[in-house]
Formats: structure tokens, C-alpha cells, sequence
């Protein structure tokens, strides 16, 4: 039995890689399809409506925005606006590489929502950001990062936008989606 114990501890890291890939191998065998593994990924950020960032294609996004108002490309990203509430501000879906990548969904007075509801479901934001372009804006950019979400809004409970991105940390969500935002209040403008 020593003998045996012996063997398997001088050889434990083969046996560990041994171990994975068995089971990397009875776990992608058992039949899961890629609606399966899609599922998961989504369970990880929020989105809107069945529309999540980083999972669904530009056809799936065609199928729940039916009213297009614009569409830009740019390299290989597609800017597109949809109709929303607001008669003079629009939804708007970014693609990339036929893939929705961040979705901004434009709240107005004829919305019923509040950052009440996005607290009630989400939890307290984990940042705060400010706007460097509008020094003496009441609105702010609460983030949070790991969902896949953030919404501008006044702490009333005022919302304006409620964006929609794969989850990320949040350097990278600056850098990729908030650049005019940062953690310092900019001194206002007298």
C-alpha cells in the first residue's frame, strides 16, 4: 500500500492533468449545443431585454428593435439608433464583429423607471463616476461593472440612460465606454 501511495505522489501533476483532461473531455462529449453554453454566459451580465452584450448577434438585435432609425459603420464596428420613448433622443446598439457589444437605452418622462428599480433588483453600484465634459452636471455615471451595467441618473432617482456592456472591470469599462467619465468631480464652472 506504501508502494502504491508512493507511485501515485511521485506522479500526482500527471495524474492531476490526467484528471482534466478526462473531464474536459466526458463534459464536452455529453451533447451540450452552443444555446446551452450561451445561456450560462448570459446568466453572468444583464441586458435588454433578451438582448445581452457579448452573447447575441446584429440578427438577434434586428428581431427585438423592429424600428431603425440610423445606422453608422465605422472599421468594424456598426453604431445603430432605434426608436425609444423620447422624441428627440434615440436607443442606440453598437456591433461589433456581428456582435452586439453595448446597448444604451434612453429613459424618458414616459418611462416608468427609476434608479429605485435598477437598486431594488441590482443592489447598491459599485462606483460613481463624473462627467469631465459638464463640470456642474446633478447627474452621474453609477456603474456597475461585473453585471454588465451602469445607468446616468440623478441620486433623486431620476434616470436618463441605462447602458448595457459584457461584464468587465472597471478600468476596462472606462477605457472602452466611458472615457468622458472619471472618479475625481471636476471643479465647476463659475
Amino acid at each position: 500500500m506504501k508502494k502504491i501511495l508512493g507511485i501515485l505522489w511521485k506522479y500526482k501533476y500527471f495524474l492531476f492533468i490526467s484528471l482534466v483532461i478526462i473531464f474536459y473531455v466526458v463534459y464536452t462529449e455529453t451533447g451540450r449545443d452552443n444555446e446551452d453554453f450561451q445561456t450560462e454566459i448570459a446568466d453572468q451580465g444583464v441586458g435588454y431585454k433578451s438582448i445581452i452584450p457579448g452573447v447575441n448577434s446584429e440578427n438577434e438585435l434586428i428581431e427585438v428593435f423592429d424600428n431603425e432609425i440610423s445606422s453608422e459603420e465605422n472599421d468594424s464596428r456598426k453604431v445603430n439608433e432605434y426608436e425609444s420613448t423620447s422624441p428627440v433622443r434615440h436607443h442606440q446598439a453598437i456591433i461589433e464583429n456581428k456582435k452586439v457589444s453595448f446597448i444604451k437605452e434612453i429613459i424618458s418622462v414616459n418611462d416608468a423607471l427609476t434608479s429605485k428599480d435598477l437598486k431594488d433588483e441590482h443592489g447598491e453600484p459599485d462606483f460613481m463616476l463624473y462627467d469631465k465634459t459638464s463640470p456642474n452636471s446633478s447627474y452621474f455615471l453609477f456603474v456597475y461593472p461585473g453585471k454588465g451595467l451602469a445607468y446616468l441618473g440623478h441620486e433623486d432617482g431620476t434616470l436618463l440612460e441605462v447602458w448595457y456592456f459584457p461584464p468587465t472591470n472597471i478600468t476596462d469599462f472606462i477605457n472602452n465606454w466611458a472615457s468622458d467619465y472619471s472618479f475625481e468631480k471636476p471643479e465647476p464652472i463659475q
